[in-house]
């Protein structure tokens, strides 16, 4: 059963091990003004841990061995969270915030980033990629910017309804699945021969290049692609190019 935890006076740590597997036990604002500090599961019931309304400050959550969630939101710095050591773990953020890869530095031991809830933008680097999260999942409409330009564990990225845009370089080899919206696929790094190597684009109507000197190989159905601020060179093979594909030559260059 789901448990909302409220005036927990003078209870700094709560064990949540015991609680029934798949409920929902939501840290409240109260618990932040009643002086808990610490949820502590060392259980394998997966469950989902909500702690999105208890504030920014010293709060440390440690997930049990099963496949947990936790729930933050993005303006939640002062937060420790950490996945069990087993199981599949998730990260959820909500809110309005925009995250930094800062943001991830004492978050540990994901394996899934959950952005359905939230509607800032997102930044991912080296404190994501030591957090362990390889997949982001987006089942919202709040359209965002995702860049993960930085972040070399990501492998596989599901888009929301919303109008993404998503940024990463030339050479990420990522599984991209879409669900709706206007989306495009920024490109951060120049390319001087080839494409790129993220895979399943057929739900990217957009991709932009960087602002650089760029002679790129492209054969995408439906695409629109922008080019940057310099000289760029767009190669289709003849049998790939259709009254479908636009081809917009960017802001400068020839």
């Amino acid at each position: 059963s789901d448990i909302v935890l409220t005036h927990m006076n003078r209870v700094e740590n709560i064990d949540i091990s015991a609680i029934t597997a798949g409920s929902t036990v939501t840290i409240t604002a109260q618990s932040n003004t009643d002086g808990v500090t610490q949820i502590l599961d060392t259980g394998a019931l997966g469950k989902t841990i909500d702690a999105s309304a208890y504030g920014n400050a010293a709060l440390t959550i440690s997930a049990g061995t099963g496949s947990d969630t936790v729930t933050l939101d993005g303006g939640q710095m002062s937060v420790i969270a950490a996945g069990g050591s087993n199981g599949s773990d998730t990260l959820a953020l909500k809110g309005a915030s925009s995250v930094t890869d800062g943001y991830f530095s004492n978050k540990t031991g994901f394996e899934t980033l959950n952005l359905t809830q939230m509607s800032g933008n997102i930044t991912l680097g080296s404190n994501a990629v030591t957090s362990g999260m390889t997949t982001i999942t987006d089942a919202g409409s709040n359209g965002k910017t995702i860049d993960a330009s930085a972040d070399t564990a990501i492998t596989a990225i599901i888009l929301g309804s919303g109008n993404d845009t998503l940024k990463i370089t030339k050479s990420q080899s990522i599984a991209l699945t879409d669900n709706g919206g206007t989306d495009t696929l920024e490109i951060t790094d120049q390319i001087t021969s080839g494409g790129i190597a993220a895979t399943s684009l057929s739900g990217i109507e957009k991709i932009q290049l960087a602002n650089a000197t760029n002679t790129v190989t492209l054969n995408y159905d439906n695409k629109t692609i922008i080019g940057g601020n310099a000289n760029d060179t767009f190669q289709y093979a003849v049998a790939n190019f259709s009254t479908t594909d636009i081809l917009d030559g960017g802001t400068a260059g020839t």
